[in-house]
């Protein structure tokens, strides 16, 4: 595995392209939109491909049958030269890598745990059916959900928040868009562009743990989507399969399930 020179990562733009699968986060390192890191088998004439977002999401693909690659892809995983500091949650393309996994790692090897994705699309008409149910005004005259600001990008904290998919609040502001919904003038929940390409936009959501369980992490997600259907923008959504509240959230606001694929967390 060569760590690939950023100067070079144009030589994955055309590889990334026949990804079938939701690859937004990869395309935000390959485009240099956020730092991470890209791996490669060659770099002169790269055919493997590893790319690391920094939020810990991570995208093998290309040849699957690239023996040298996967062995010190075998001995990155095992962390035998320390370049691993965390943990990273890992799909790959095509298929035929689920075999060359296995056989890597094995199916009980306790560094790899082997999860599922599900990706979803997106119902206009089942989100304002829902809209119609779901959105009550409740606590209305406490709520407030304005445009995220870049102090808004700076304050937010949690799993899900701006900071880790984007380099600083001006990236953000100049290529994203988000909403950030305050209660009783707080900070409550954000809903964001985790990153927009084209015509699609990448759903990033974030509720501050004492404010859970009060249904704004709807809301606010509500508002991102208006925005993109009035800016012409097809809002996207993945998810872990076990994510239960992700899950549910996201049938909540018009998406449906329509494939899934396997999801790797590589323990350090």
């Amino acid at each position: 595995m060569i760590q690939l020179n950023i100067k070079d990562y144009s030589k994955v733009i055309n590889p990334i392209l026949k990804v079938e699968i939701n690859s937004l986060f990869a395309r935000a390192v390959i485009d240099q939109k956020v730092k991470g890191q890209i791996y490669v088998d060659n770099a002169e004439n790269p055919q493997t491909f590893y790319v690391i977002h920094p939020y810990g999401m991570s995208l093998l693909f290309g040849k699957s049958d690239n023996n040298e690659f996967n062995n010190q892809f075998r001995s990155y995983v095992f962390n035998s030269s320390g370049k691993r500091i965390k943990d990273e949650w890992m799909q790959a393309y095509p298929n035929e890598w689920g075999s060359t996994i296995k056989k890597l790692f094995g199916e009980t090897e306790p560094i790899v745990e082997y999860h599922k994705r599900t990706h979803f699309k997106f119902n206009k008409d089942k989100f304002y059916q829902n809209k119609q149910i779901f959105q009550n005004d409740s606590e209305v005259d406490k709520i407030q959900i304005r445009e995220t600001s870049s102090a808004d990008f700076n304050e937010m904290r949690g799993t899900v928040i701006p900071s880790m998919f984007w380099n600083n609040s001006e990236d953000f502001i100049t290529h994203s868009i988000g909403y950030s919904l305050f209660y009783e003038n707080k900070l409550a929940a954000i809903a964001f562009g985790a990153y927009i390409e084209k015509n699609t936009l990448e759903l990033g959501i974030e509720t501050c743990e004492q404010y859970r369980g009060k249904h704004f992490a709807y809301k606010v997600c509500c508002a991102l989507i208006d925005y993109c259907l009035e800016n012409n923008y097809c809002p996207v959504w993945a998810c872990r399969s076990g994510n239960v509240g992700s899950y549910q959230l996201a049938q909540k606001l018009g998406f449906e399930a329509i494939y899934e694929n396997s999801y790797y967390h590589l323990k350090v």
